[in-house]
């Protein structure tokens, strides 16, 4: 995202807290609330708590303000700051937590979810997310052999070809942190439309 190009974007540390919902339409709807704190501006004076406010505009995209500061993104710039949002929200998050251990409670939860909701989460999932949650899956045969039964043939097989070369030395932490957290968030959204349930 450019910010000379799209708005101005905010550079001070700011603490908030956010969250996302999706409408049956599926459009996105994101909140933002500020704590009550004052703010300190850079002439050293104590300032009004920050305002916000997005709005959809006419091309899709969305228009955020944060006080006087400004910014249009398109609808995949505000997916990746919703991943980023919610990734920062988890618990544990910036305290060391261990990405393996995070992504192996999600596989867990996964084993129990419904095929409507893994056949929507294979379909919305970045490919390379798709490998590693696959590939990640290799040790639980159950679970592998429902994701693979609820992909088409011609997804199947091009994941096991790509899978065939890739990961040959084991998933890289970079690579299993951020696809634990994307696919955690769209699983989060899913269950917001109510196409990903869980079994007890």
């Amino acid at each position: 995202m450019d910010g000379s190009a799209r708005g101005t974007l905010i550079t001070r540390p700011l603490r908030f807290k956010a969250g996302v919902g999706i409408l049956p339409a599926g459009v996105f709807l994101l909140w933002f609330s500020w704590d009550d704190e004052r703010y300190r501006g850079k002439d050293g004076e104590t300032g009004q708590a920050m305002t916000s406010s997005v709005q959809k505009t006419g091309d899709g995209g969305f228009k955020i303000r944060l006080d006087n500061a400004e910014a249009v993104l398109s609808m995949a710039e505000v997916k990746t700051l919703l991943i980023q949002i919610l990734a920062q929200m988890a618990p544990g998050a910036g305290q060391g937590a261990d990405p393996a251990k995070a992504f192996h409670d999600f596989l867990n939860k996964l084993e129990t979810a419904n095929d409507v909701g893994i056949q929507s989460l294979i379909r919305n999932a970045d490919d390379n997310d798709v490998l590693v949650l696959l590939k990640s899956a290799e040790d639980t045969p159950s679970l592998s052999e429902k994701l693979y039964r609820n992909m088409s043939d011609g997804a199947r097989k091009m994941y096991q070809d790509d899978l065939s070369f890739r990961f040959q030395e084991g998933i890289p932490e970079g690579d299993l942190g951020t696809a634990a957290s994307r696919l955690a968030t769209h699983a989060k959204m899913l269950e917001g439309e109510g196409l990903l349930e869980y079994n007890a």
